[in-house]
């Protein structure tokens, strides 16, 4: 194997998972993990991933550990440190040819109608919160109902959102699929979740989905 192609897992901050058909030793870990694993503070790696896993081709693992400083200081910070807080439903990357393209991140799937008015995702099988918490779209209408039209924690919903003055609709079809639905066509919509996600109320912007248990 090249050394430079090596296949790095990509951690989710807030999320990992279970039901993995590829072996374990497939994938890796920082050893920090390994030694919460060893003390029986964390599952095994395999417990952890979802069935289809997101992964990077990294062009070589460093090292682990250390301190990252960041030219980041004062009210611009939200474009730095914040970065690294985020998993959005869908994400830009580079192909090999170096064009930004639109990536699944915590989804299997997704889907959009012929007139661009209602996009459907499914997420990943097997996919868990931090404390191992499954991740259904009861986490996704908690997001829509309780945060997203709650005029309490959103007094104002971003135009974004609401094209035309009408807030975007949810519909539930399984514990795994949902409908995002629009008054009017919305052929940008994937690319604004891509840049700028479903914004407030946290500044880490993520997409549909907030723990609907604790």
């Amino acid at each position: 194997m090249n050394a430079k192609k090596w296949i790095a897992s990509f951690a989710i901050t807030a999320l990992s998972t279970t039901a993995l058909t590829t072996a374990a030793w497939a994938f890796q870990e920082a050893p920090m993990l390994t030694e919460m694993v060893e003390a029986g503070n964390l599952p095994a790696v395999d417990e952890r991933l979802p069935t289809d896993p997101t992964v990077v081709n990294a062009l070589e693992v460093g090292e682990y550990g250390g301190v990252w400083r960041r030219a980041y200081s004062g009210p611009g910070d939200r474009w730095g440190p914040t970065k690294l807080m985020e998993e959005r439903v869908l994400k830009w990357t580079a192909d090999e040819n170096g064009t930004a393209v639109l990536t699944p991140g915590y989804i299997e799937s997704y889907s959009v109608n012929e007139d661009s008015t209602e996009f459907t995702f499914t997420l990943l099988e097997g996919l868990k919160w931090s404390d191992g918490a499954p991740v259904t779209t009861d986490d996704v209408a908690f997001w829509y109902n309780d945060v997203f039209m709650n005029p309490k924690l959103v007094p104002t919903i971003d135009p974004t959102f609401a094209p035309g003055g009408v807030p975007l609709e949810l519909d539930i079809a399984d514990e795994r699929t949902f409908t995002i639905k629009f008054a009017q066509p919305y052929v940008y919509f994937l690319q604004i979740l891509a840049k700028d996600s479903t914004g407030e109320p946290s500044l880490d912007r993520p997409s549909f989905l907030f723990p609907s248990t604790i």
